[in-house]
Order: C-alpha cells, then structure tokens, then sequence
C-alpha cells in the first residue's frame, strides 16, 4: 500500500468516530490496507506449521489486546523502545488473530477496539455488529398511510447522505413517516436503487443508524425498484439524496467541510 493508502485509511478512521456514514467504508479499507503490527515470525514449528509472535499489551480495564497501527509513523509514536514489526493485510492480521481481541492505535484518540466476535464478522464479509432489521415496509397494508416527515432528523440526513455517496448504486433515497396500526410515527428510508444493490445498501443503512446518538433501529425500509413516489405519498418530498449531486461529494473530507 502507498502513503496514500495509509492517509486514506487513517483519515477514514478518523472520520468514522465521528460521523457513523463512513464506518462502513472504513471496514472495507481496513480489510485491504497494509498495518503494521509488533511482533516476529513467521518461524517453521514441529510439523512445518508456519507460527508468527504477535505482542500483547494490557487495556487500562486488565484485557489483554494485540495493538496494531495505521502506519509506522504511529507505531513509533506508541513505543518507548525499537520492537519488531511487521506488516501485513488487515485482512491476514484478523486470520492470524481470529480468536483474540484486537486494538488499532490504541494510544491515539481515535483509537478503534476489536472484540473476536467483531473479527470474526469482518472476515466473514460482514459488519462487527450486524444489525436487527424490521425488513421491507408492506405496501399493501390497507390501513397503512406514508406522510411527509415534519423536519428531517439532521444527524441521521448527514450519516445516511455520507453513506450514499459511497454506495453507487443507490439513485435516490427519501425518509417518510408511516400512520397506521402499529406504525405510527416509525421512520421509512424509501431507497430507489440499481438492480441487485438494495441488500447491500439496505444493510449498510441499518447498521448506520443504529450507530446514532439517539437510535433508529426502529426504521422501516421501502424498495420502489423504480415506481414513483407520488404513487404512495400524496404530498411526496424531494428526496434527501440523489445520485446525481451525491457523486459529486467528496466523502474524504471532514464533515461540514466544502
């Protein structure tokens, strides 16, 4: 990997504590991105099998973790004297360290843990935690009404917006309010998206919100697979997102920056 490989991977850290939209793209970098981690190897072991020593330290709560960085420049600063190190794919750090809790930049504020479960997920293609998610919104419930939200929720627009910008196939995303029996006031991400990428999306989307402060994992999802929305909201709104000027963000940059 580059420096530009390792900028992008620290900046994407970086950002993902603060605004959850880039988190997911932080874990697909992170699987891709060389880090650096203390520790010696590989040596051969009885039998052939190949073994590499990979240094533990201990959290301030006496959990003992494997440290790994987002450069050498980092490791460094984390060090008091010369260590070994090497480097390799956070994808083969979390093969190699499958069972074991893990920590990236532990000594820096931005610094990210790792429980085993959560290595486990990210080597399986999936996200740490993976969310709990109500499914799609049934249309075809007679009593079942979508309005217009009063005020969008500014923090859960800035996430999903910073999602989107990193999703491609997404055209159009909009957030309603359904009425009806046991929906009043539930939260709807209506998502026009190309064909094959509303799993994806829809996914991502959840595990975004449910990372904010205050919490929607309550939301509903609506597929329009390209109807339109004035067909199910009278007084529909203009969508939140829309591909068009969505590719034109540059989602590197810190939030609320132009």
């Amino acid at each position: 990997m580059t420096a530009t490989d390792h900028n992008r991977l620290e900046t994407l850290l970086r950002l993902s504590r603060r605004d959850p939209g880039h988190r997911p793209a932080f874990y697909r970098v992170l699987l891709e991105s060389r880090v650096y981690v203390i520790g010696s190897g590989p040596d051969t072991a009885e039998g052939g099998e190949q073994r590499v020593a990979l240094q533990q330290w201990e959290t301030p709560d006496g959990q003992a973790v494997i440290p790994f960085f987002t450069s050498l420049e980092v490791l460094r600063e984390s060090i008091e004297e010369d260590e070994h190190v090497l480097g390799l794919s956070g994808r083969e750090l979390f093969g190699l360290a499958r069972n074991m809790s893990l920590y990236l930049n532990p000594r820096s504020e931005d610094g990210e843990p790792f429980s085993p479960d959560e290595v486990s997920n990210l080597l399986s293609g999936d996200l740490p935690r993976e969310p709990g998610r109500p499914g799609e919104l049934e249309t075809a419930d007679p009593e079942l009404e979508l309005l217009r939200m009063d005020a969008l929720p500014a923090e859960a627009v800035s996430a999903l917006t910073t999602l989107f910008a990193g999703l491609s196939g997404v055209r159009r995303a909009w957030l309603l309010r359904a009425r009806g029996r046991g929906k009043d006031g539930a939260m709807v991400l209506a998502l026009d998206c190309d064909p094959g990428c509303y799993g994806p999306a829809e996914r991502e989307a959840a595990f975004v919100l449910g990372q904010l402060e205050k919490g929607w994992q309550d939301c509903r999802f609506l597929h329009l697979d390209g109807r339109n929305l004035q067909r199910l909201v009278s007084d529909a709104p203009a969508p939140f997102y829309d591909r068009r000027w969505g590719q034109l963000l540059d989602t590197s940059l810190e939030p609320g920056r132009a």
